[in-house]
């Protein structure tokens, strides 16, 4: 077995077995690697290959350029995305495999004086016991993963099965916002980014967080298909958006991707109304798993939020290998700065200033 790094004329192959392979994830796709080609201007793609003489193992990276501290190579940056490997692993190889991969990365790493490499595994991979063998690593973060299934038959109606995981106070706001006179429904042109995208920058301004600038959007736009790659919602009442919500879709996998909503409409819940009927819809039309994404332990109340959906615990893992410990003299707004959208070290990492 050797591993190489994807080369254009193999591409074909080698995306229709990360499409195709158990535990696959959008993250893998072509289209997500397109998507953040475009997002991530400063950073490109390096893809490696497990071949066996033909490919049996997938893993996505990417790698930003710094002028002061060095690359960093992420699997995968931006947002709680994953780049763990996927493989193909039905002769009882996968672990074989999955070493040769991430023995690769760390090789091309050295190679390319990385300064930081990390692996953000799946909640979709449940072998934790490799992961935890790695060597050499030297850093280690979690992330709380959350996930609700979808019922995959219709007993009493696939919004009453929904209904029945979820926690009473979400029945109750559910049933709130589809009597609370909005409209619901999806816009498939540039306006309905264009409103998401702004309730999207109020509310995280608003908390003094980074909103995701609009290329982001756009870039969506430009690398998935409207209808089967990605959906956007609206609430709206009386000419005004109260809520808006950008979900992706990949084989049986929803992505809760972005929602919004506008402060002056919380109270009749337009969101959830939003979330459950884009639940509902994707039940009926085959899909298995709502992925919420990642949490951290301290966001109690976003964890909460989640679990009343009668989302189930999954976690993940951030496998980072330093090679140069100058980076831990930034605090962690430098870090956000000089290598956004990626994943450098844990922040309680950091050197702590002098009292």
């Amino acid at each position: 077995m050797r591993v190489d790094v994807l080369t254009p004329d193999r591409e074909e192959e080698y995306f229709s077995l990360a499409n195709s392979l158990s535990g696959s994830m959008l993250y893998g796709s072509r289209k997500f690697r397109d998507f953040l080609v475009r997002t991530l201007p400063d950073a490109y793609p390096m893809y490696f290959m497990a071949l066996d003489p033909q490919i049996v193992g997938c893993l996505p990276t990417f790698v930003l350029n710094t002028s002061r501290y060095g690359k960093v190579m992420n699997a995968l940056p931006f947002y709680g995305s994953h780049g763990a490997p996927v493989v193909d692993g039905r002769d009882g190889r996968a672990r074989e495999i999955k070493t040769c991969l991430i023995n690769r990365m760390l090789e091309v790493a050295d190679d390319l004086d990385v300064t930081s490499t990390t692996l953000v595994t799946s909640p979709l991979d449940a072998d934790h016991e490799f992961y935890k063998s790695l060597d050499s690593v030297t850093h280690q973060d979690e992330r709380i993963g959350q996930v609700s299934f979808l019922p995959c038959a219709e007993v009493g109606g696939y919004g009453e099965a929904i209904m029945a995981g979820c926690h009473q106070k979400t029945r109750n706001a559910v049933r709130k916002g589809l009597k609370s006179g909005f409209s619901f429904h999806e816009c498939n042109d540039i306006s309905g980014l264009q409103k998401l995208h702004r309730l999207h920058k109020e509310g995280m301004e608003a908390i003094s967080a980074n909103p995701k600038p609009f290329r982001v959007f756009e870039a969506i736009r430009e690398t998935m298909n409207y209808g089967g790659d990605y959906r956007v919602s609206l609430a709206e009442r009386e000419g005004a958006t109260a809520a808006a919500l950008l979900l992706l879709y990949f084989r049986d996998q929803v992505e809760y991707f972005t929602p919004a909503i506008d402060p002056n409409f919380r109270t009749d819940q337009p969101l959830a109304a939003l979330i459950f009927k884009a639940m509902e819809q994707a039940a009926r039309d085959g899909y298995k798993t709502w992925n919420w994404g990642g949490t951290w332990h301290s966001q109690s109340s976003v964890y909460f939020f989640k679990s009343r959906w009668g989302a189930e615990d999954i976690p993940y893992h951030y496998y980072t290998w330093l090679r140069d410990r100058q980076i831990l003299h930034l605090d962690p707004s430098e870090i956000l700065d000089r290598y956004p959208n990626f994943y450098v070290v844990p922040f309680d990492a950091l050197d702590k200033p002098d009292a």
